[in-house]
């Protein structure tokens, strides 16, 4: 004994550090803010209970006195009876006058025999004698869980060694699970209520004395009470989200869960199927409100369009953007799938393609007074939301070449306000830039898909002759159809000729002008081939099907050519960026390259001064040796050269140069030096027609130099 009492006394010291603190600090944490909810909970329960059940019982114990009169003989009763029998005896004397013998005395209720109450009287009296009895039990035993509770929670704090306190806290838990306190307190509202019935009970018997009329009435609203308290207390059961409830619920439920009834029975879910396996009430509405379903998703949606809509304050709004980025990050479908749902919904107040880029215009403009590091937070808080939110790919049902513009989610205006953050905020280019990058390619995705979408409606109605729905309108007459695609026909050379002009100047693609061009180009090819389906004249159908093929093509080798443009612009900016890459720069230069990479046209040959802008600028700049980017980087680089994208002889033998000399001075592995050796035998194949040219000059020059010789 006296080694344990030292070996307390030095875990008592000061100076004794427990390494295991942290363990038990993280334990009473949580254990503290279940136990304070709960006390909470308890106390506010049976003030409420206290404050009622007084009230109550006083109001039952007035019922109670004046009831007491129908349990005895009244006095007042038995003296008007005697006085009755007095005055019928004097006028039997007063009739026979010569009569001298008195009429025989007679005692009162003689055939009766001794008194008693009535029956409704007896019934009334023993209910509210009941109704008193549970009413001050529950006021009893409502002052008790109150001290039970200070009790408890006094004596979960009072050690100050935070591992002494964490046991005594589980020591006590323990036993409220073992002496079923939760189930005691729950059962103090079933008295309250069990007083209360007996009460009205009580009621209809002491109106039944008087009048049954009205006691019949007061019965039959007792039992539609009655009835109402039973399915209050069902209703649970069958539907898990009912917010009724009464102190018999848990009852119903166990004894439901026993005859296999209620919520999790009928249907054949898989959420059904779990809440039926569960034995607690409140697990099994966790349960089905937090399993995959279309039910959760919907109540999702409803739940965070009513949070947005509420967001009225930009702070607020901020604050709700900042952490959209995890949350595409993050494996759960629903939520992506929910934030799809909220980035196109129609209501400018849910919306976040409008909301995000509203926000993100505030910490420029003058009206909304930001500092500037505010202003700066909220632009990158914003920039950082848009390339993901933009990143975003979900499978949709029935994808495909007609959902173009479902791949939308921020409008063209979206780069002209990323234009104007990063002219006017200093320090977040490497936000700028990311983020203008992927919204330019998704801009160039729905022009490219829309093209794809003319190619097949074209194919389809050459081949079928059958006008689709969408483009079919009534015939024209022939002189009409004429001159209808001769406009057209001039309309769409001026706008694919406005596109080809507009993707020469510089930065074009990080503004909203060419792609409207490209809109218009794309409306008047819709106008044109809805002036195909609608025309019966073969000859001139033939004619402008031709012509539509070709302008098809024209515009779809615009957009093709601006990715590419917007691929190695992007590339120069990862190069040349300071004093840090931009933003997920690895996964938006691999976006860029994809979306050309994964076209039937790699084919496609590219214009002699994209690709000498991606040698002599872009490749100087990555293969500087000042500069050093991640291998993801060079990885995409290497891909692009190894596709064959660089045509013209002159600029691969460059790019051949450039990469035999990363590839001497670099430690590579010899994985990565096999990859790069592949890239440049693809330049090799290209210089073949530049070394053929030069053998043939050399050729020439020896044959004129030996004739003049």
């Amino acid at each position: 004994m006296e080694h344990k009492k030292q070996y307390d006394d030095h875990m008592k010291s000061p100076r004794y550090e427990d390494p295991s603190a942290k363990i038990w600090t993280a334990y009473l944490s949580e254990a503290d803010r279940y136990d304070d909810a709960l006390a909470h909970k308890w106390k506010s329960d049976m003030d409420a209970i206290l404050i009622f059940a007084g009230l109550f019982s006083a109001s039952v114990t007035a019922f109670l006195i004046e009831s007491y009169q129908y349990l005895a003989p009244a006095a007042d009763d038995e003296m008007v009876k005697l006085l009755t029998q007095i005055s019928a005896q004097i006028g039997g004397l007063g009739m026979d006058g010569n009569s001298t013998v008195m009429p025989p005395l007679i005692t009162l209720d003689a055939s009766n025999g001794p008194f008693q109450a009535a029956p409704s009287a007896l019934i009334c009296s023993i209910l509210w004698h009941l109704s008193l009895a549970f009413s001050l039990l529950c006021a009893l035993f409502a002052t008790l869980v109150q001290q039970w509770t200070r009790n408890y929670r006094q004596a979960t704090q009072m050690e100050t060694i935070a591992r002494r306190r964490a046991r005594m806290s589980a020591f006590l838990f323990q036993g409220l699970a073992r002496f079923k306190m939760p189930v005691v307190v729950d059962t103090i509202p079933l008295l309250l209520h069990l007083s209360l019935f007996l009460f009205f009970g009580g009621l209809v018997a002491y109106l039944y004395l008087f009048n049954q009329g009205v006691s019949f009435a007061i019965l039959g609203i007792l039992v539609l009470c009655v009835s109402a308290y039973g399915v209050i207390t069902v209703l649970p059961i069958i539907y898990l989200d009912c917010p009724y409830r009464t102190p018999l619920t848990i009852l119903s439920w166990r004894l439901a869960r026993h005859f296999r009834l209620g919520a999790g029975n009928s249907s054949g879910s898989s959420t059904s199927s779990l809440v039926s396996k569960i034995s607690t009430f409140g697990e099994a509405r966790a349960t089905a409100a937090t399993e995959i379903s279309d039910a959760r998703d919907e109540r999702d949606f409803h739940a965070m369009c009513w949070a947005l809509g509420s967001l009225s304050d930009d702070s607020q709004l901020e604050a709700f953007i900042e952490v959209l980025p995890r949350v595409v990050a993050c494996t759960d479908y629903s939520a992506k799938l929910l934030l799809d749902r909220l980035l196109q919904h129609d209501d400018v107040t849910v919306s976040l393609s409008y909301r995000i880029p509203r926000l993100l215009l505030t910490s420029v403009e003058k009206e909304v007074k930001v500092e500037l590091p505010a202003a700066q937070k909220r632009a990158v808080t914003c920039l950082r939301a848009i390339w993901p939110l933009t990143m975003l790919t979900l499978p949709h049902p029935g994808a495909g070449i007609h959902r173009s513009t479902e791949m939308l989610r921020f409008e063209r205006q979206t780069l002209d306000h990323i234009a104007l953050l990063g002219a006017q905020l200093p320090g977040i280019s490497q936000f700028t830039s990311s983020a203008s990058a992927i919204v330019a390619r998704t801009l160039l995705d729905v022009h490219l898909f829309h093209a794809l979408r003319l190619e097949f409606d074209l194919n389809e109605f050459v081949r079928t002759r059958k006008r689709p729905e969408d483009n079919a309108r009534q015939s024209t007459n022939f002189g009409f159809a004429h001159r209808e695609s001769e406009h057209l026909s001039g309309k769409l050379s001026a706008r694919l000729a406005d596109m080809g002009s507009c993707l020469q100047l510089k930065d074009a693609l990080a503004s909203s002008d060419v792609y409207s061009t490209m809109d218009m180009t794309r409306a008047n090819l819709d106008e044109l081939l809805r002036l195909i389906v609608s025309s019966d004249y073969s000859r001139l159908v033939e004619t402008l099907v031709i012509n539509m093929r070709g302008y098809i093509h024209q515009y779809r080798q615009h957009v093709e050519q601006a990715g590419f443009d917007l691929l190695i612009d992007y590339m120069h900016s990862v190069a040349t960026s300071q004093p840090g890459i931009p933003h997920e720069a690895s996964n938006t230069l691999r976006r860029l390259w994809l979306h050309i990479n994964q076209t039937d046209r790699m084919a496609q040959v590219f214009t002699i001064e994209s690709q000498a802008m991606l040698v002599s600028r872009t490749m100087n700049e990555v293969f500087d040796s000042r500069v050093h980017l991640p291998g993801s980087v060079m990885n995409i680089l290497r891909d692009i050269l190894t596709r064959g994208v660089i045509t013209e002889s002159a600029l691969a033998q460059k790019a051949r140069a450039m990469v035999q000399r990363y590839i001497s001075v670099s430690s590579l592995d010899k994985a990565a030096e096999t990859a790069w050796t592949k890239a440049v035998e693809t330049l090799d194949r290209r210089t073949d027609g530049l070394n053929r040219e030069k053998d043939m000059l050399d050729i020439y020059y020896l044959h004129i130099h030996a004739r003049y010789n």
